[in-house]
């Protein structure tokens, strides 16, 4: 998503950790929690700027043609990440679901240190009482 964490930040070569923010509560509750599910991803592409690729394209507009560097590009909505079968079928699921996002945090390349996270909820954000007054309140109602 272009509302995500990085936006346009990112590019090829660049690592970073993959949140996914899930709907946890069924049954139509308003439960989240977000998660990092892979952290230290290599991004391959973004758009049709690939790692190993000559960093430019030709656009022909009429007569003139007019070169536009891509490793300055900026209007790409699709990032490629390197990871494993296993991780791949697990970005799938919640890609496929209309409920649940992915967030990208752009990590410094020389930081490769891992982190056993919990994820987090509202109800860790909220003190309870205030979670459990927003839980009764039926959405596109005022607060």
């Amino acid at each position: 998503s272009e509302q995500t964490a990085v936006s346009k930040l990112m590019k090829p070569g660049d690592r970073v950790d993959l949140i996914a923010v899930l709907d946890s509560g069924g049954s139509g509750k308003r439960e989240k929690i977000a998660k990092t599910l892979f952290q230290d991803v290599v991004i391959l592409s973004v758009g049709k700027s690939v790692t190993n690729n000559i960093p430019r394209e030709v656009i022909l507009e009429g007569n003139k043609t007019r070169v536009r560097t891509l490793s300055s590009d900026t209007s790409y909505n699709t990032v490629t990440v390197e990871l494993e079968p296993g991780q791949i079928e697990k970005l799938a699921l919640i890609v496929a679901s209309g409920e649940n996002s992915i967030i990208f945090s752009l990590r410094n390349n020389d930081d490769n240190e891992r982190f056993n996270l919990p994820g987090a909820t509202y109800f860790e954000l909220l003190n309870g009482s205030e979670w459990e007054r927003m839980r009764r309140v039926p959405a596109g109602a005022n607060r």
